[in-house]
């Protein structure tokens, strides 16, 4: 009982999949993974045919939906300058930061390039829990629920430094797979009430919160928050590459907010953040010892063997790409 109360928690539910994935997919992901190309998930690593792709991650008509919106907005940011202050961390780091007049929101967007793979940076996503282990301002990370692989809630406390309060959110994250039309893993974010405490029912995860709660400001995580994760083509040494794309949309439900805050959280969190993840993803990967993050993503191949297999799918067309750009060079020479 225990031990599968731990996996509920960590959101290695085993019948995950099965929730939401529709037969005809989830038939296509078993047959794929039982041919196990290069024996990545501990099978016998015969080769998949040259033809054969990956399916996509199984999502809903509402969540294809709910990706479309996150990727418009994450793409305004973007264009979008009035307003917005800028700065840079380090040459690698691009920050934005706007305060939308007339309310207590705020949208922060961030942009960087690793030399790591997309499954690197899913995985440390997708094991919440261990954030803290890592962001030692990060006071609470906890699954609360997790109906399948690609979806979780999540409950996490943010320190902030005296005298503003510490900040909480509870949020719903769900994974969608746009590897075909953006060589993109995107992760969207949305808040969700905090139970009534005088509520009739309670969910049975509301047992999992901590007593903290009633001291933490609620800072509500809107639409269109994402985590656009891209897979960029190798570089010339055949390493991997990705780029990060991060929109936050949040209510802090202040009328003002000082500028040491917004300073504070710029300046200081989230290059510590950036930075601190960075180390994590050049130790903890790749070693002769498998990390936890490395152990959990072996014993999840349903999630992290597809996620594989579509990076590679991505990668491929690139390779695809590049060869016919070599091609047309040559023919105009």
């Amino acid at each position: 009982m225990e031990e599968a109360q731990k996996r509920k928690v960590s959101g290695h539910s085993s019948n995950g999949i099965a929730v939401t994935a529709k037969a005809e997919a989830a038939a296509r992901l078993k047959e794929y993974l039982a041919l196990d190309p290069e024996g990545l998930l501990g099978g016998s690593g015969a080769a998949a045919p040259a033809h054969f792709s990956a399916p996509p991650f199984p999502v809903e008509e509402e969540g294809e939906a709910e990706a479309r919106r996150a990727l418009a907005a994450l793409r305004d940011a973007d264009a979008e300058d009035g307003g917005w202050h800028h700065m840079r961390h380090k040459d690698v780091l691009d920050m934005a930061h706007l305060a939308v007049p007339g309310t207590s929101e705020h949208r922060v967007r961030f942009e960087v390039e690793l030399p790591h793979p997309v499954e690197h940076l899913v995985a440390l996503l997708h094991e919440w829990d261990l954030l803290p282990s890592w962001n030692t301002t990060c006071m609470d990370a906890t699954v609360l629920q997790a109906p399948s692989l690609w979806e979780a809630l999540v409950y996490t406390a943010q320190w902030l430094p005296y005298p503003f309060s510490d900040a909480q959110v509870l949020a719903r994250a769900r994974a969608h797979d746009l590897a075909d039309e953006e060589n993109s893993v995107l992760v969207t974010v949305e808040s969700e009430p905090f139970p009534a405490d005088n509520a009739r029912t309670q969910p049975d995860w509301t047992a999992t919160l901590p007593k903290a709660i009633k001291s933490r400001r609620v800072v509500d995580v809107l639409p269109g928050t994402c985590f656009n994760l891209i897979c960029l083509p190798r570089d010339a040494a055949g390493r991997a590459r990705s780029r990060a794309e991060i929109h936050v949309h949040i209510d802090v439900h202040l009328k003002y907010v000082p500028n040491a805050l917004i300073n504070f959280v710029l300046k200081f969190l989230a290059p510590f953040i950036y930075s601190t993840a960075v180390k994590i993803l050049d130790s903890h990967f790749g070693g002769e010892a498998p990390s936890p993050w490395e152990e959990r993503m072996a014993r999840q191949p349903e999630l992290f063997g597809l996620l594989t297999r579509r990076v590679r799918d991505v990668e491929q067309g690139h390779k695809a790409e590049e060869e016919e750009r070599m091609r047309e060079a040559l023919t105009d020479a």
